[in-house]
């Protein structure tokens, strides 16, 4: 049985976005104590930006839908570091 491109996207976006939603608890705000230890940055200590679909992984055809799927993963993995 072959998956066209066009319903594995769709089948990776419904999985993900399956995710979304709900009402997660806030994270907490730091105490205004005027300690003097300072938080040690983790990661990159300026924002990255907003990531952007690679050209490779827009289109119709099976290289176009591993490198979407590639990237999705990619963007998940991060999601769960951060």
């Amino acid at each position: 049985m072959r998956i066209g491109p066009r319903l594995l996207a769709a089948a990776v976006l419904a999985v993900g976005l399956a995710g979304c939603g709900g009402n997660p608890e806030p994270a907490p705000l730091p105490s205004p104590s005027g300690s003097s230890s300072s938080p040690s940055p983790s990661g990159s200590s300026s924002p990255s930006a907003e990531p952007s679909l690679p050209p490779e992984a827009q289109g119709t055809t099976k290289k176009s839908a591993r490198a979407f799927v590639r990237f999705y993963v990619e963007q998940v993995n991060l999601a769960t570091e951060s």
